[in-house]
C-alpha cells in the first residue's frame, strides 16, 4: 500500500485540508458505492489497520487467566497523535518494535506482559509470523492480533476469533463478539452506554483520504475521562496509543474510519464457596472497603458466617444459635468498621440480636446472642436493618398485627414503636442515606409500592409510590447524600424503579423489560450509581447500572449459573458490587456484579474460594 506516490499524495492531503479529518468521522457507517466509481486504491486489504480478510488459523488451549489484585486507574495516553491518517505518512512505528508494554496500560489483566503492542512498519498490510507470538493469534502486528491477544488473556476467550465469524477483517469482530464462548456484548457508538476501560472499541470499513478500508479497525479502551478516551492499538499509529473526544456516549475519531460501538465481556466467574449449608438466601454486608461478610440461615437453623479479610476468604464459622433456632433469613448491617450485627426471627416469632468484632489478621468474634424482648414477629417474616449513623441501628420488621414496627438502638435499644404502615404483604426492606436518613420500601395486599422516610426528628408518614401491581417484595437502595430508590418486579416479570420522596415518588421507570423472578437485589456505589442485579426466568444472572450522568444501561448477562434462591449485592470497594446466592443442593455463590459497567470504576479483585 505504501509507495512514494501514494506517500506524496497523503501528505499533500494532510497539509492542505483543514477540513479533511472532520469529514472522515462523519457517517455513522462507511459511503455506499453504489453509482460511484471504483475507490482508487480499492482493496480488501488496504488502510485503517488492515487486518486480512482470513486470519490463519491457530489452535490452542482455552486458559481462563485468574483476576488481578486491585490496582490504581490507567494513567492518560501519554502521546495524542493524528489518527491513522497521519500514520499513513508517518508509519505504524517500526515493525515489531515495542510500542507500549502491556503492563504500563492493562493494569487489570493478571498476564499483562503479554499485551505489548508492536509497530507494524510503514505498511499497515505489513504481516509475519516471528516471534514474540508468531500467528497464534493470527498475523503478527495487525490490529486483530492485539484484540484476540487481548480477549485471551483478559477474558479466557479463544486465541482466534475466525471460527466465529470474524472472517473480513476487523469491523466484522463485531458481528463476532455475541458468538464467542464468553458472549461479549454489543454497544453502538452514541447508544446510550459509553465505553469503559477494556472494552473493544471496533471500526467500519471507511474512507482514509481517498483510500478505502474495506477491513475496518479494533482497538483497545485503556481509560475514560472527562470528554475522552484513550485507546491502545497496533497497525494504527506510531504510539499504539491515541485520545478520542467523548461526547456523552458518542466518541469522535477523526483520521480513522466511522466507530460502529464497543465490545464488553459481562459475564463474571462465579465462585462456590461453601457446600450444602445454605437455606433461604445468604444476605451480604461491608464493614469497611474491602471487607464482606456473608451471613445465611442453613440447613441445621443456626446462623454461619463467612468472611473475606485481607483479599481472603477466611474460614466459615457458626455465627449464632437460638433456643428456638433461626427459622428467617437474617438482616445484617455495619454500625461501625470492624462491627457486625445480625438479626432474625425464630421459630417462635422471636426477634434476636448477634454481634461480631473483627479482630487481628482477619479473625473475627461473635458474642452471644440475645433476644430482644419486643413481641412477637409475624411467623415467616423476616427483619431488616440498618445504619444511620455510627454506633446507631434500627431494625424493622413485620409483627403479628400486619403492620411493621421500628426498633432503635442509640447506646440502648428502645421501644418498640408502629410504623402505622398499614397491613403489610411479605417483607419489607430498609436503607439508610450517608445523611442519615432512613428509607423503608414495603408492598400491600393489592401489590402496590409504600415508602417511608425516616429523620432524627422522627418518621414522615407512609406514602404509595408508583402505579403497583407488585410481584416481588421491593427492595431499596441509595447512592448518595439524601438518595433513596425503590426497585421491584412486577407482575408481568419486568423490574422498575422509582425514587422515595416525602410525597411518595415520581413516576416509576422501567429498569428492564424481560421476565425475571424473585426479588431484586441491589447496591449503591461510591460514585453515586446503583446496581441492580436479577435473576432470569432459567435461574441465571443479569445486572443493569443506574449512572448519574448517563442514566439506566444494560440489562447485562452476568453468568450462566442457576440460582436456587432470590439474591443479595453489597457495594465493598470503591465501585465494586458482589452478588451471592444460595446454588443448587444448598451451595453458596457469589461473582462480581457488573465488574467494569460503572461509569468509571477501579479494578476488581476476585478473592478465591
Amino acid at each position: 500500500m505504501h509507495t512514494s506516490f501514494r506517500r506524496l499524495t497523503l501528505a499533500v492531503l494532510l497539509a492542505g485540508s483543514a477540513s479533511l479529518a472532520p469529514l472522515l468521522n462523519a457517517g455513522a457507517a462507511a459511503p455506499s458505492l453504489a453509482g460511484t466509481a471504483k475507490p482508487v486504491a480499492a482493496a480488501t486489504s488496504v488502510g485503517a489497520v488492515v487486518a486480512l480478510t482470513a486470519a490463519a488459523a491457530a489452535t490452542t488451549t482455552k486458559k481462563t487467566p485468574s483476576a488481578a489484585p486491585i490496582n490504581s486507574a490507567p494513567p492518560a495516553a501519554p502521546t495524542v497523535t493524528r489518527g491513522m491518517l497521519a500514520a499513513e505518512v508517518a508509519g505504524t512505528g517500526n515493525y515489531g518494535q515495542p510500542l507500549i508494554s502491556g503492563c504500563a496500560w492493562a493494569t487489570w489483566v493478571t498476564a499483562c506482559q503479554n499485551l505489548t503492542a508492536y509497530g507494524n512498519g510503514s505498511g499497515f498490510s505489513n504481516v509475519g509470523c516471528g516471534p514474540p507470538n508468531g500467528c497464534r493469534f493470527g498475523p503478527e502486528f495487525q490490529c486483530e492480533e492485539l484484540a484476540d491477544r487481548y480477549a485471551y488473556y483478559a477474558w479466557g476467550e479463544p486465541a482466534n476469533w475466525y471460527p466465529y465469524g470474524a472472517v473480513g477483517g476487523a469491523s466484522t469482530m463485531w458481528q463476532a463478539g455475541p458468538a464467542l464462548p464468553i458472549p461479549l456484548t454489543q454497544y453502538a457508538n452514541g447508544s446510550g452506554t459509553p465505553p469503559v476501560p477494556g472494552d473493544l472499541m471496533i471500526f467500519a470499513p471507511g474512507w482514509l483520504g481517498s483510500y478505502w478500508d474495506g477491513s475496518g479497525h479494533v482497538a483497545i479502551v485503556r481509560d475514560v475521562g472527562p470528554g475522552y478516551v484513550d485507546v491502545v492499538e497496533q497497525n494504527a499509529t506510531s504510539s499504539g496509543t491515541d485520545r478520542f473526544p467523548l461526547g456523552g456516549s458518542r466518541v469522535t475519531a477523526n483520521g480513522y474510519t466511522p466507530i460502529i460501538g464497543w465490545l464488553r465481556e459481562t459475564e463474571q466467574a462465579p465462585v462456590e464457596l461453601a457446600l450444602s449449608s445454605v437455606a433461604g438466601t445468604p444476605q451480604s454486608v461491608s464493614d469497611q472497603p474491602g471487607n464482606i461478610d456473608v451471613i445465611w440461615r442453613g440447613n441445621d437453623a443456626k446462623l454461619h458466617d463467612l468472611a473475606y479479610r485481607n483479599e481472603t476468604w477466611q474460614s466459615q464459622s457458626v455465627a449464632a444459635t437460638s433456643p428456638a433456632g433461626v427459622a428467617s433469613d437474617p438482616a445484617v448491617v455495619s454500625p461501625v468498621a470492624g462491627q457486625v450485627d445480625a438479626f432474625w426471627e425464630d421459630a417462635l416469632g422471636n426477634l434476636w440480636q448477634v454481634q461480631s468484632q473483627s479482630g487481628f489478621f482477619g479473625s473475627e468474634t461473635w458474642s452471644p446472642p440475645q433476644e430482644l424482648q419486643v413481641g412477637a414477629l409475624a411467623i415467616g417474616s423476616a427483619p431488616t436493618a440498618v445504619s444511620q449513623a455510627p454506633g446507631e441501628m434500627e431494625v424493622i420488621w413485620k409483627a403479628l398485627d400486619g403492620q411493621l414496627w421500628v426498633n432503635t438502638f442509640d447506646g440502648a435499644w428502645s421501644a418498640a414503636t408502629p410504623l402505622n404502615s398499614g397491613a403489610v404483604l411479605g417483607n419489607p426492606d430498609a436503607v439508610a442515606t450517608s445523611n442519615g436518613t432512613v428509607g423503608v420500601v414495603w408492598r400491600d395486599a393489592a401489590g402496590n409500592l409504600w415508602s417511608d422516610l425516616g429523620a432524627s426528628f422522627g418518621w414522615l408518614g407512609a406514602h404509595e409510590i408508583g402505579t403497583g401491581r407488585l410481584a416481588s417484595d421491593p427492595t431499596v437502595v441509595t447512592a448518595g447524600p439524601g438518595s433513596v430508590d425503590a426497585i421491584w418486579r412486577t407482575q408481568t416479570g419486568s423490574v422498575w424503579a422509582a425514587t422515595v420522596t416525602p410525597n411518595g415518588g415520581p413516576a416509576q421507570v422501567e429498569v428492564d423489560s424481560a421476565v425475571s423472578m424473585g426479588r431484586p437485589a441491589a447496591a449503591g456505589t461510591a460514585a453515586s450509581a446503583v446496581t441492580v442485579v436479577m435473576q432470569r426466568a432459567n435461574g441465571t444472572l443479569a445486572a443493569a447500572i443506574y449512572d448519574p450522568i448517563n442514566g439506566w444501561f444494560g440489562p447485562e448477562q452476568l453468568n450462566q449459573v442457576a440460582a436456587s434462591s432470590q439474591l443479595s449485592a453489597v457495594s465493598w470497594y470503591g465501585n465494586a458490587v458482589a452478588a451471592f446466592w444460595q446454588g443448587s443442593g444448598g451451595s453458596l455463590w457469589w461473582s462480581p456484579a457488573c465488574d467494569g459497567c460503572a461509569a468509571h470504576p477501579p479494578p476488581v479483585f476476585k478473592p478465591a474460594p
